[in-house]
């Protein structure tokens, strides 16, 4: 049997462990910030084991800070990423804006404006890239390798058939509460339904879901529900703001009004800041599925 914990070693960050019998895998690997804290939560939870290779769903800052100081702890260890997360890890001009994110949340989660990150930038890199259709070896168990833009051009969701176990990338959104599911669009809002509504048919008894960690039956069919309700909620009300004729930073307003600071502020692992960042990308994505 797969099995998955999840792993929070500081405030702001969190990851999980896949095991089995005959593997260990670090899923995703938290923060910049905190990465010897995640070293240290890895080797607390696998003792004498080593882990035998890193899976990312994503590119993300707060999904890649822990691979440097992995790398330092784990000599040889690789890292699996798909193709474009690959070359956005290799690129000078995405290694910059990782650093200034990863700075900023920093100094927001530690309350410290004096901690300043270090950490080789050329220890960011992919040793093996995964496609679409790929299987991924855990011993007695496999997974599965599903690409599902939305949230990033890079998403992968992975799949674990035998014990019906679907890993969820962010373009299935961020679980909040029973009401509320935190789907972050950057890239393309057809694009997130499309990779929503694959998800779902895949069967899955269990979710594991990203920031938030495992929902089972009966919640899976209401999470993908939700998480369809949530991103037309959301595209709603930056539409409606148009609508009224709204400038895009009043109708950004609103949006901290009506998401951030009553739905989302309950999930303390997201400063404004980044919530900001997202909401001008989602901007961006419906004025140009939307013609607005």
């Amino acid at each position: 049997m797969l099995q998955t914990k999840r792993l929070v070693p500081s405030k702001g960050c969190d990851f999980h462990l896949l095991l089995t019998p005959e593997k260990s895998v670090i899923f995703d690997t938290g923060m910049f910030h905190c990465a010897d804290e995640t070293v240290r939560a890895i080797q607390s939870e696998l003792g004498d084991r080593k882990p035998d290779f890193v899976l990312l769903t994503h590119t993300h800052y707060d999904h890649i800070g822990g691979i440097p100081a992995i790398r330092e702890a784990f000599p040889g260890i690789k890292v699996y990423a798909s193709e474009y997360a690959a070359y956005v890890l290799q690129r000078p001009g995405a290694r910059r804006v990782m650093r200034t994110l990863a700075q900023e949340a920093a100094d927001a989660y530690l309350g410290d404006d004096t901690f300043t990150l270090s950490y080789d930038d050329d220890l960011l890199y992919a040793d093996e890239v995964i496609r679409e259709g790929d299987e991924i070896d855990l011993g007695s168990r496999r997974l599965r390798v599903y690409e599902t833009p939305g949230h990033t051009n890079c998403s992968l969701t992975f799949f674990e058939p035998e014990d019906k176990i679907l890993l969820l990338s962010e373009s299935c959104g961020v679980y909040v509460d029973p009401t509320w599911i935190d789907v972050s669009i950057l890239t393309g809002y057809e694009q997130t339904m499309q990779s929503i509504e694959r998800c779902r048919s895949l069967g899955a008894e269990t979710l594991i879901a990203p920031h938030y960690g495992t929902i089972a039956e009966p919640s899976v069919k209401e999470y993908f529900d939700l998480a369809v309700s949530s991103a037309e909620a959301f595209k709603d009300i930056v539409l409606d703001g148009w609508a009224r004729g709204d400038t895009d930073e009043q109708v950004m307003q609103t949006c901290r009004e009506q998401i951030w600071m009553t739905k989302v502020v309950g999930y303390e692992d997201q400063p404004v800041a980044a919530f900001d960042a997202n909401t001008a990308a989602f901007l961006a994505v419906l004025k140009k599925e939307f013609a607005v």
